[in-house]
């Protein structure tokens, strides 16, 4: 009788140190995947929770540029007297739209086709500085912005104004080295019978001309970024 029951006590005694060891290894379990993988799992959940938080009601199209690749714009002139220019580039897509912003503002959308090839004809330009930048929207995913060009639509000739010499004015003995001066508009160059004078950042000029003895036709051309120019001659003469 004692026997039998020291055999039950030592097989509870056995299935209890079982049950212990088992615990042991499933606790060290879970604490080894917590350690490995936990801040994963963390990471990826708060990205979810996040993406779900942040996305707009009003905007169905995401945000996101991951897998659609920016578009390239072909170069675009610095300055134009034009009201309007073309803007073309490359999307490397045949499915989509393209989008052309204009000083921060959607400007206007077309539907990208198999050359992979967009052209804006007659887009309208600000007086002054246009910033042009464009996107790919495919399957409501946003690409990044291209590369921006900035643009300066400049509508008329530069100012011009002469302050010395004077027209018809007389020079003579120690006066062969004359200066000429004026002002013009800011970002436009000189030149002073066709040689290039000194414009500071605020249009003002200067040019040293050696008189020649006699009448000295002066002539002082204005040309701004756009190409638009203004002239204007005077006489002098020398008498040394």
């Amino acid at each position: 009788m004692s026997t039998e029951r020291s055999r039950r006590i030592r097989r509870v005694e056995t299935q209890s140190k079982k049950q212990l060891k088992n615990s042991l290894i499933t606790v060290a379990i879970i604490f080894f995947v917590l350690l490995t993988f936990g801040p994963y799992v963390i990471g990826f959940l708060g990205g979810v929770i996040e993406t779900f938080f942040n996305r707009s009601s009003d905007d169905p199209t995401i945000t996101t540029s991951a897998p659609v690749q920016a578009p390239v714009l072909d170069p675009i002139v610095a300055a134009t007297s034009s009201g309007t220019i073309k803007i073309t580039g490359h999307a490397f897509y045949s499915t989509g739209e393209v989008e052309l912003f204009l000083n921060s503002s959607l400007y206007d959308t077309l539907p990208l086709s198999s050359s992979q090839e967009f052209e804006f004809k007659n887009v309208r330009l600000v007086i002054g500085t246009n910033a042009v930048k464009i996107r790919v929207v495919k399957d409501k995913i946003k690409s990044e912005f291209s590369q921006e060009y900035s643009v300066t639509y400049l509508k008329g000739a530069p100012e011009l104004e002469i302050a010395s010499p004077n027209d018809k004015q007389s020079f003579g003995r120690g006066d062969q080295n004359i200066s000429v001066s004026g002002k013009t508009d800011n970002g436009s160059d000189i030149a002073v019978n066709g040689f290039r004078a000194i414009v500071d950042s605020e249009g003002n000029f200067s040019y040293t001309l050696t008189l020649q003895d006699g009448e000295n036709k002066i002539t002082v051309v204005a040309t701004n970024q756009a190409g638009n120019s203004t002239s204007k001659e005077l006489t002098v003469s020398y008498s040394p």
